[in-house]
């Protein structure tokens, strides 16, 4: 069995290291993310932090909705035809994305624009988060087509280009954020006092300056990778004139495939990401019902969104690069009836994800309060530590929910996922809901972190089940164990 692994990884490509590359690159951006978000919730405070974090839920699932699929879904095309040498087909692909990916972009960047008031104030009930809202429509063409690109290397087997653009778009985006949120705060403190709400109106104006640095961190991550496409172009061009391939996929049929592609994979991840706007929207009109004020629900959404949620994405952040990077390398296989370096490397994944997972969850709960002291000295610590401790248990499960995710989606296996997303969304919300009901006259604040776990406790049970019964992973690998300990 050893000799064979040792075969597996020497003729065929390990998405390990791969996934180790956007791994890091994800770490890096995320160690940046989390120091420039110190000096940013200092400068918008709790309310200015949850106006940012409304505002940012609601982009997440707009960029959701309109291309965050395509990526995984060019990766998984273009290497599937790289895989048999259909280079030009592969390259057609790829194009022919790439203007798919402008057109669904600059569709919701209009819807999002023109929808700003109406999302904001008469759903979510945080008006004053509209105006981040605005800044962060145009980003939604930018991030789709640098999406595209990125997936596009991925495919080709190179995580280099997509890490590397990660990482200076992230600190870009650190950089303009705390500048663009401070002048922007500043200005807006001087409008609110003659409007009379000199807190909302800065947080508002600060939060809009937060919102910059997402817009010029994406369009230097861009111009970054577009510079190596042009780089890399001319090697590949070569690549395409010695492909003799006569039979050429049509643009109907191209575009039918990648929707086809695309669909479960958008359902899935939409499904798994909408409960951010839902348990928004949710929340706050439950807790106006009960009469609590905007000024308080604004705080405890701001310290959720500002100090929890920036801390546990930190481990996240790992297990969707490696469910990035996992998908070509295991199309290629699967495709090529490689079941037992699908089997082998699948378990080497989920053990590298654990690995991660597990001690970050123990040293977030064990040091809950001091961390949110040391970072956010200036925010409701208290509230934040509370927070950690009751909600950090989610992590080890939103990290193998993703990395299951991306596994299934290698090994074509897409529409499960939509149907496991989909229950454990409703889960969720029923639970939360029975949460906020009972919580009404203790602390109806900690609802929003106790239920974070439900959908991914089930999409993690459903996910495995049917890993276990496509490729009967954990037997061949000696993974029941460690099974048994998520379904029990």
């Amino acid at each position: 069995m050893a000799d064979k692994h040792r075969d597996i990884k020497g003729n065929n490509p390990d998405y390990i290291f791969q996934g180790s590359v956007l791994a890091v690159a994800a770490i890096i951006s995320r160690i940046i993310g989390l120091f420039y978000r110190v000096p940013l919730n200092a400068i918008l405070g709790d309310k200015g932090a949850g106006y940012y974090g409304t505002a940012y839920d609601v982009y997440t699932l707009m960029l959701l909705i309109s291309s965050a699929s395509l990526p995984l879904a060019v990766s998984k095309l273009v290497s599937a035809r790289v895989a048999v040498g259909k280079i030009k087909d592969a390259y057609r692909i790829f194009l022919l994305s790439v203007v798919i990916s402008a057109v669904l972009g600059t569709i919701m960047c209009l819807i999002t624009w023109f929808g700003a008031d109406v999302i904001a104030g008469d759903i979510l009930k945080t008006p004053y988060a509209a105006y981040a809202l605005r800044i962060l429509a145009p980003t939604l063409i930018v991030v789709a087509v640098l999406g595209v690109i990125r997936g596009f290397f991925q495919g080709l087997g190179t995580m280099i280009p997509s890490a590397m653009s990660q990482v200076i778009e992230q600190v870009i985006n650190a950089v303009v954020s705390v500048a663009a949120a401070y002048i922007l705060y500043q200005r807006g403190h001087v409008i609110g006092v003659i409007l009379g709400d000199a807190d909302g109106v800065a947080g508002a104006y600060g939060a809009e300056g937060g919102t910059y640095g997402t817009f010029f961190g994406a369009i230097a991550g861009l111009i970054f990778i577009l510079f190596i496409y042009v780089l890399f172009r001319g090697s590949f061009i070569k690549k395409l004139r010695k492909d003799k391939n006569t039979g050429h996929e049509s643009v109907f049929s191209m575009s039918r495939m990648i929707l086809f592609t695309v669909l479960p994979v958008l359902l899935s991840t939409t499904l798994y990401n909408i409960n951010a706007v839902v348990d928004q929207a949710v929340f706050k009109n439950f807790a106006l019902g009960q009469e609590y004020s905007t000024d308080e629900i604004d705080v405890w959404w701001g310290v959720f969104t500002g100090n929890f949620k920036v801390l546990i994405n930190v481990p996240i952040s790992v297990s969707a690069a490696m469910a990035a990077s996992c998908v070509p390398a295991l199309t290629r296989a699967f495709h090529q009836g490689n079941l037992d370096e699908v089997r082998f490397e699948t378990g080497r994944g989920i053990r590298f994800i654990m690995f991660v997972a597990f001690p970050c969850t123990l040293g977030l709960f064990v040091l809950a309060t001091p961390l949110m002291q040391l970072l956010f000295a200036r925010n409701s610590v208290e509230l934040a530590g509370s927070f950690m401790r009751a909600g950090v248990w989610c992590v080890p499960f939103y990290c193998l929910s993703s990395l299951t995710n991306g596994i299934l989606q290698g090994v074509d296996k897409m529409r499960k996922p939509v149907r496991h997303a989909l229950i454990s969304l409703v889960a969720q919300l029923i639970f939360m809901l029975i949460l906020l009901h009972f919580f009404r006259k203790l602390r109806i604040d900690f609802s929003l972190v106790d239920h974070s776990a439900v959908i991914d406790r089930h999409l993690i049970v459903s996910n495995q089940l049917l890993l276990f019964n496509t490729v009967d992973l954990f037997l061949k690998q000696g993974q029941m164990q460690f099974a048994k300990f998520f379904y029990i």
